[in-house]
């Protein structure tokens, strides 16, 4: 059989270790396994970087970059000036409010220069874009046209239809919707990541809407994780509570955990003793927040790499999880945080029947709701303290679920790799037919 030639633009590309960088990984995975050869292209990428997550990608793939992006130069050098960090921030601020379509704008003018010049003696069958920067859709556009193949765009996040409701981002959003008319009906097929995104986007589009699949956005590694021990599930130091990602005030509010941790601990209303770690970038309120609450036992670390934030989730009695504020999305964490075993306690910022996270979750034992408001996460965290050892033995039964087996990351990366096939064998049935 003859291996099918695929070009995957993304501005996630490994080393770079964000979300976006695991669900590319879980979406690619496969795809040699069905026949299909790969390049990637990606920006180079000077912060954030984790050398390990490259040897996620499949075996004997060909790799190519682009000069660094606008916004990753700049913020290069401003980390290299006094105050410099500070100067990062107000400048990343001031790109996520302003730049259309992110803060990587332009990035698609690299990627089609250099593929123009590089690949024309080695045409690819097809294209794979990927979110993580929609300069990589607009991209991926251009290219299909140039080279006369199909594109798939896997969209991951919706793009306009997140933005805050103020005049700034009203404008960026209108801008971000022409983008989208201008790009996404152009697509040979689509991959979304909730069906609510899917939806939103077939009523946008309407008839201009191509092939469709809900892909999660990534799945979880059985072997990534270790069994619960049912003799260690509480440690010497009491209670391991953990939070792995970005928060920040403004979208994932830790606060009131950390109040209800401190009216709960001052009160000496537990059982057992509780330690929260934050990992990750986050609010330096919260740490304000815990002092004042006179919390010794909530700690705070930086961005970590994939394998330590691994290495968190088994050491971990409790993960936690804050919810969206929109109706679109689902946290991907949520379905590592599923397949490790344990506990979860999922605190929402949406009314629980209008929340997708929320009833996703509520299909698999082990699982604990809250609201994102001190009282209801002070109840919660009772719950868990008087009927822990059943939450543990529930979010181990959940394992042996076939409902959860769909989301491992080799079942999501054989149905990428399928959607993929199918659309490349209906396009170019339809090019033999035009």
């Amino acid at each position: 059989m003859n291996k099918i030639r695929v070009l995957v633009i993304s501005a996630s590309l490994p080393p770079f270790n964000d979300s976006s960088t695991l669900q590319l990984i879980d979406r690619v995975r496969r795809l040699p396994e069905h026949g299909f050869e790969i390049v990637f292209v990606g920006p180079e990428m000077p912060q954030g970087v984790d050398s390990q997550l490259l040897q996620q990608l499949p075996d004997r793939s060909t790799i190519v970059r682009t000069k660094q992006t606008t916004y990753d130069r700049v913020t290069g050098k401003l980390l290299q000036v006094p105050g410099g960090k500070v100067l990062a921030l107000v400048y990343a601020n001031a790109m996520y409010r302003i730049a259309a379509p992110d803060v990587r704008v332009g990035w698609d003018k690299l990627v089609v220069d250099m593929c123009k010049q590089m690949l024309n003696n080695m045409r690819p069958d097809i294209i794979i874009t990927h979110s993580g920067s929609f300069t990589a859709h607009i991209a991926g556009r251009r290219l299909s046209q140039h080279f006369s193949v199909p594109w798939v765009a896997d969209l991951g996040d919706p793009l306009s239809l997140v933005d805050p409701d103020s005049w700034i981002y009203s404008l960026k959003a209108r801008r971000n919707r022409v983008l989208e008319q201008q790009t996404i009906p152009y697509a040979s097929g689509l991959v979304f990541t909730t069906k609510e995104t899917l939806n939103a986007y077939q009523s946008l589009m309407r008839d201009q809407f191509p092939k469709a699949i809900v892909l999660p956005c990534y799945g979880y590694n059985p072997s990534d994780f270790l069994p619960l021990d049912p003799d260690a599930r509480i440690s010497n130091v009491g209670i391991s509570l953990s939070h792995i990602g970005t928060a920040f005030r403004s979208n994932r509010n830790l606060i009131p955990l950390i109040q209800a941790l401190g009216t709960l601990e001052q009160a000496k209303a537990l059982i057992h003793n509780y330690n929260l770690t934050v990992i990750g970038p986050h609010s330096r309120a919260f740490e304000k927040v815990a002092q004042y609450e006179n919390l010794s036992s909530v700690t705070f670390s930086e961005r970590v790499s994939y394998q330590e934030s691994v290495d968190w989730i088994n050491r971990s009695n409790v993960l936690i999880i804050v919810g969206n504020a929109g109706l679109l999305q689902i946290p991907g964490k949520i379905y590592p945080y599923l397949g490790s075993g344990r506990p979860i306690l999922y605190i929402g910022q949406l009314p629980y029947e209008q929340d997708p996270a929320a009833l996703l979750l509520a299909q698999f034992p082990g699982v604990l709701f809250a609201q994102n408001e001190r009282n209801s996460i002070e109840t919660t965290i009772r719950q868990i303290d008087h009927h822990y050892l059943d939450l543990c033995e529930k979010a181990v039964h959940r394992l042996e679920m076939s409902a959860l087996h769909k989301y491992e990351s080799s079942v999501v990366g054989d149905r990428f790799a399928q959607f993929i096939r199918e659309t490349f064998v209906s396009a170019n049935k339809r090019y033999a037919n035009s």
